[in-house]
């Protein structure tokens, strides 16, 4: 009963973890813009957060989208998706580099000059953005000569991005390229003054009434910036994309990906160990979505066929619970990583998620139940109902041979006293295929 309590309580923690209780903030009528921040290294999360942030901009009519920018770099991958969906908004973008004091480096200066609007707040820079392979190479890719062909691919891959970006916004495409090819790295004033950015504003609404009126080049043509005292809505980060930017930080992440391996190898070898195999295995999909290696829907589906491999080998596995317990996690965490936001989990996946949850619960109580109760009963099968039984001396049982009937069978049996055919004979010890036997009480 202590088991179940605290499965269930398990259960309705995670509940009311994935199902906050506050409501959700209504839409205004009123002109609007959202806002998002980005404070961190670029990684899937981020790419992720902006994505579902210029959809929802644009399926909302929004104005604009603001995203205020705060980043050493990171991820190439996760900045091209960024790059692309900027360009490709049919609601204007506005990147602003603050508060005074941020960053705009590396990944971060391709998402800025991407933007319909750049700006940057006082005493920020931007620049630094030559790129840098991650990780050890391997095969070919050992030869300094492959390497330096690597890094000249990359390099005129990122030179001829960067300039067609700039060019395409009318932007310094000259300083743009210095940023990558002498890691150039320049102040907020400086940058408005070579007319790498549109606009130097000390707080965002300065900023706003400051664009406010301006021509922007979008996919579906030129508009004209309604931003003058206009409403800023926040799109707030919900459990979804907290977890998901703690593990896409790529410190986490090579960290899971090293605990992923070394668990798995102890699983290796010292097999039934259990947890450090459970524990390895999830650390390592979580760790290779981490550096973007797997997708966020190819991790979700790993994890939930995760989850259910750990459900089928409790069933063959002694592990009391803990398979259990860890294929419930991993089936969560899977859901989460596929839904297209915590609001798809509340609205949409919750209802299978808590009736797959309490129906695998259900069925691992029911097996429980089974095998308690089988370890209760009497043994079934061995020696043991052998010595439990009473069988017929077919012939006179003495210290040399004999046989008896017992168990449907025929056995061979010798007793310390002379026992005459067709007595009652209980076993009591197997010696090969041979029995020793004592005579029953007939009373009995």
């Amino acid at each position: 009963m202590n088991f179940i309590i605290r499965i269930l309580s398990f259960t309705l923690t995670i509940f009311f973890i994935v199902h906050p209780l506050a409501p959700q903030q209504e839409m205004t009528k009123q002109p609007f813009i959202y806002k998002i921040i980005i404070s961190d290294a670029i990684t899937p999360a981020s790419m992720e957060k902006l994505n579902k942030a210029i959809q929802k901009a644009n399926q909302d009519n929004a104005n604009a989208l603001l995203i205020q920018l705060d980043t050493p770099g990171g991820l190439m991958s996760s900045m091209d998706e960024m790059v692309k969906s900027i360009m490709n908004s049919r609601v204007p973008i506005i990147t602003y580099v603050a508060p005074p004091g941020a960053t705009c480096g590396s990944a971060g200066v391709f998402i800025l000059l991407s933007s319909h609007v750049a700006a940057m707040a006082p005493a920020t820079n931007i620049g630094s953005a030559t790129p840098i392979t991650m990780g050890g190479t391997t095969g070919n890719n050992q030869d300094p000569k492959n390497q330096e062909a690597l890094r000249e691919k990359i390099m005129n891959h990122s030179i001829a991005k960067i300039k067609a970006i700039a060019e395409y916004y009318g932007r310094n495409s000259q300083f743009a390229i210095k940023t990558i090819t002498e890691a150039a790295n320049i102040p907020s004033t400086e940058a408005y003054k070579i007319q790498l950015i549109d606009a130097i504003a000390i707080t965002e609404q300065e900023l706003l009434n400051q664009i406010n009126g301006k021509t922007v080049k979008t996919v579906d043509g030129e508009k004209v910036l309604q931003t003058k005292d206009i409403n800023i809505i926040e799109l707030k980060d919900d459990l979804r994309n907290k977890i998901q930017s703690i593990i896409a930080n790529p410190n986490i992440a090579y960290l899971l990906i090293m605990i992923g391996i070394t668990g798995i190898m102890i699983e290796i070898q010292y097999p039934g160990l259990i947890f450090p195999g459970v524990i390895g295995a999830i650390s390592l999909v979580l760790g290779l979505y981490g550096l973007q290696t797997l997708p966020v829907n190819y991790a979700g589906f790993l994890l939930i066929f995760l989850g259910i491999l750990f459900l089928i080998l409790e069933l063959k596995i002694v592990s009391y619970g803990l398979l259990s317990i860890a294929g419930i996690i991993s089936i969560i965490l899977g859901i989460i990583w596929i839904a297209e936001s915590m609001k798809e989990v509340e609205e949409t996946s919750i209802i299978f998620l808590f009736t797959t949850t309490f129906v695998i619960i259900g069925l691992f109580l029911f097996i429980l139940r089974k095998i308690i109760k089988a370890t209760k009963n009497k043994v079934v099968s061995g020696d043991q109902i052998l010595f439990e039984e009473i069988g017929e001396a077919i012939t006179e049982i003495n210290q040399e041979k004999g046989k008896i009937f017992i168990h449907g069978e025929i056995w061979n049996a010798i007793s310390n006293e002379i026992i005459p055919k067709g007595s009652r004979v209980q076993p009591y010890e197997r010696i090969g295929m041979t029995l020793k036997v004592k005579k029953v009480d007939e009373n009995n």
